[in-house]
């Protein structure tokens, strides 16, 4: 009897196999469309504090000599500072996609985008198939840790973990490694990686550079392996050392890391953000704003918020008094107190001045937390009004995840794709980005793609003399 493939062989062979053709049209559909909505993010991101600081640390480092796209900068520089930079850009307003890695895009198409920089004669499917594969095997690495709240338990940010492998994976994809190759690749990456949740304590940046250096390292270790450096072929499944005994020592299924890997495409499973804050607040914004929309509700009729939520999530999401934007995505209270107020959880209110605000200070601390769940993702909200109601509901899926039913519309996801793009570009530029990425499929080459993407902002600026707001401005 054949002895069964070790997990990094089965995705090897499972990346090295796929291709163009033999994907379903939904899947190739949908992979476009997760490719414009990070992209718009990553160009809003560069008007960021973290974009700003990553451009000065990569001029500082060096961008000579590189042909890679720095986004939304009208720069270039070596492979590896462009997947760190645009992956920094694709993460820092925390509105790129979810439910992989866990922000599976934010790592593999920075991956993608800095390698093609290095060969612009690459297709628009070879490009698909890349992120078809990066997404599906970074996503089969968090559900082989025990999912998202396994994963993420011990402190561990799996965006790093996992992601830095799905970028690994998509990276060889696109530079044509055998399967070999990819092995070391698969290895390489997850003998070295990680990221840590210690940036709660005080909203700083570096769970953006997670998503940055996971991307770094994806490329990094696709050209390593290209160049016969090798990797451990165990790497997962290792008894000491191996990825899942470090990083879900409890909660290991490594079954479901390759069954289905011929039908089963795991991007389906990524959902498109339609707030700025963290995913696990989603479902309770959604109670919010539908009890703001079918009953009326506003501030004033608070007397106090409960939320029905695990240990881990009171931990994660707890902060009551948020001073940063990144503390502010990451607080349920401040999430759930603009939500009432302004009827949205839009970028914006996760700036000044409603970092601080009195009202949503007030209403913020109405918000309690009751750790009595052992699981589950998504939270239970419980009203009690100054008029003596009760409302207490629980949106089992949140906006944006899940299967069809539940995505944000293809207008909804335009809009989103719109107002982000017009923080930085004029008018016409999102639209022309959209046509590229719509018929990306269809080009021989995607140096197109690359050239709208590496174009200088300031020469088509809405802003005033051409130049992007200060920071002082926008947060």
């Amino acid at each position: 009897m054949r002895k069964p493939l070790s997990p990094s062989s089965a995705l090897a062979k499972y990346t090295y196999e796929l291709r163009f053709d033999d994907v379903p049209t939904e899947v190739v559909d949908y992979a476009k469309t997760l490719l414009l909505d990070l992209l718009g993010v990553a160009i809003a991101g560069v008007q960021t504090e973290e974009a700003r600081a990553t451009l000065r640390a990569c001029q500082s480092y060096g961008t000579a000599g590189g042909n890679s796209v720095l986004i939304g900068t009208g720069l270039t520089a070596p492979p590896g500072l462009s997947a760190l930079h645009n992956g920094i850009l694709a993460h820092a307003l925390e509105l790129d996609d979810f439910n992989g890695a866990d922000h599976s895009g934010a790592v593999v198409i920075p991956a993608l985008i800095a390698l093609a920089g290095q060969d612009r004669s690459i297709s628009g499917k070879r490009l698909l198939e890349s992120i078809v594969v990066g997404y599906d095997i970074a996503k089969r690495l968090m559900d082989g840790c025990g999912g998202y709240a396994a994963a993420n338990a011990g402190g561990w940010h799996s965006t790093g973990p996992c992601g830095s492998l799905g970028a690994a994976a998509a990276a060889a994809k696109m530079i044509g490694l055998d399967e070999t190759e990819i092995i070391n690749a698969l290895g390489l990456a997850g003998s070295f990686t990680g990221g840590t949740w210690a940036f709660l304590a005080d909203g700083s940046m570096s769970k953006r550079y997670h998503a940055g250096r996971a991307a770094e390292t994806g490329v990094m270790v696709a050209y390593l392996a290209q160049a016969g450096f090798t990797g451990p072929a165990h790497v997962l499944d290792a008894e000491w050392g191996g990825f899942f005994k470090l990083y879900a020592p409890t909660s290991t299924d490594l079954k479901t890391v390759t069954e289905g890997l011929d039908n089963d495409y795991r991007i389906m499973k990524a959902g498109i953000k339609p707030y700025a804050s963290c995913r696990g607040i989603h479902s309770a914004i959604d109670v919010i704003l539908d009890l703001r929309e079918s009953e009326g509700l506003r501030p004033d009729d608070v007397e106090s918020l409960e939320v029905f939520c695990t240990k881990r999530q009171r931990n994660q999401l707890g902060n009551a008094t948020p001073e940063t934007r990144l503390a502010a995505q990451m607080s349920m209270p401040h999430s759930l107190a603009v939500a009432l107020i302004e009827g949205s959880a839009t970028l914006d209110l996760y700036r000044k001045p409603w970092l601080g605000n009195p009202d949503v200070l007030a209403l913020a601390q109405k918000v309690h937390f009751l750790s009595n769940v052992e699981n589950g993702e998504e939270t239970t909200v419980r009203v009690l009004t100054t008029a003596g109601k009760e409302y207490r509901r629980l949106a089992p899926v949140s906006r944006g995840k899940g299967g069809p039913e539940n995505r944000m519309s293809s207008a909804e996801i335009d809009q989103k794709f719109d107002s982000l793009v017009g923080t930085v570009y004029s008018d016409g530029y999102a639209q022309e980005l959209r046509d590229i990425v719509q018929t990306i499929d269809t080009s021989k080459d995607i140096s197109a793609l690359l050239a709208v993407l590496q174009r200088d902002p300031s020469a088509n600026d809405p802003c005033e003399n051409g130049k992007l707001p200060s920071m002082a401005s926008r947060s």
